[in-house]
């Protein structure tokens, strides 16, 4: 999805968790495959449209040659499960990626007490990955991100997927929470997502939207949104060089390589070893160069 120049895309000055690379990369295939969905599900609709043809005829014969159930001839329902479905899968990576960064940040930082669940009403609430992460964080940290715009809209689509995943009978039922979230908090940020979020695809109307008309805008700006989240969030719960060095050591596989190379007797094996923790340091934490020197030095100030 291209954007406007002002875009705030949260740049990410501190060493970057493990997990954001896991998440850009589960989304960037994901987006991939759910966007080549759509030119196929569009093209299809415009063909028909076009050329003026029966859309049940066509479909019912397209169906029988492939041998695959027809399903149903309303392709604008079938537009509409599509979009649900794709908000759905996104919310399965968010979660992914949200528990592993919890994980990690637990370590990085000694955090013993984890609060996983909320009290309402007379029960204890159990609590999804980012808004555990929204419990255990304190004072203005907590603030900034109940705010941020790109939070609440994550958590509204999450709230959606719950109504999708969970379904009532009755419909209204399912989308009682999200409808009212959506008037609540996602009404107020219209205008934020309007001068950053640049509409592209043609299909649907602009996002976010209401449960009642859900399109593929809104997997559009979800997708995009969770990566800024993402990197907010990473300065947010920002970590140093030495914490990275720190979490490092705790990798099995981190040292293994350097005990192969043996760079104390074979000192000309040195370069091969700087190699080695710059690839290390770029595939976790970043490829800041300062903060790779200083992770360089880390080790070498060690072994």
């Amino acid at each position: 999805m291209k954007t406007k120049k002002n875009f705030p895309s949260y740049h990410i000055n501190s060493p970057r968790y493990p997990s954001l690379a896991i998440l850009y990369d589960n989304l960037a295939y994901q987006d991939a495959g759910f966007q080549s969905n759509q030119i196929v599900l569009d093209f299809f609709f415009s063909y028909m449209k076009d050329n003026q043809i029966d859309t049940k005829e066509f479909i019912r014969t397209l169906a029988k040659e492939y041998k695959i159930s027809a399903g149903t001839e309303d392709l604008l329902r079938v537009k509409k499960i599509m979009a649900e479905s794709y908000l759905v899968q996104t919310y399965n990576i968010a979660e992914l990626f949200f528990k592993e960064f919890n994980k990690v940040y637990r370590v990085i930082h000694g955090i013993e007490d984890w609060k996983t669940t909320e009290r309402v009403g007379n029960s204890d609430k159990k609590l999804d990955p980012l808004n555990q992460l929204l419990k255990n964080i304190h004072g203005e940290k907590s603030g900034k991100l109940r705010r941020l715009p790109e939070y609440l809209l994550c958590d509204y689509y999450r709230l959606l997927r719950n109504g999708y995943v969970h379904r009532e009978i009755v419909e209204s039922v399912s989308m009682k929470k999200p409808a009212e979230f959506f008037n609540k908090n996602i009404v107020g940020c219209q205008d934020h997502f309007k001068q950053y979020f640049k509409v592209i695809p043609v299909t649907g109307i602009p996002a976010p939207n209401p449960p009642s008309l859900i399109n593929f805008q809104d997997f559009i700006i979800y997708s995009r949104a969770l990566r800024n989240l993402a990197n907010f969030i990473n300065e947010l719960c920002s970590f140093s060089v030495k914490q990275a060095f720190e979490y490092a050591q705790k990798d099995a596989n981190f040292l293994r390589t350097p005990k192969k190379i043996n760079y104390h007797k074979f000192p000309h094996s040195k370069s091969k070893l700087d190699t080695y923790l710059r690839k290390y340091y770029v595939s976790k934490y970043g490829n800041t160069e300062d903060q790779i020197l200083e992770f360089l030095a880390l080790f070498y100030q060690k072994y």
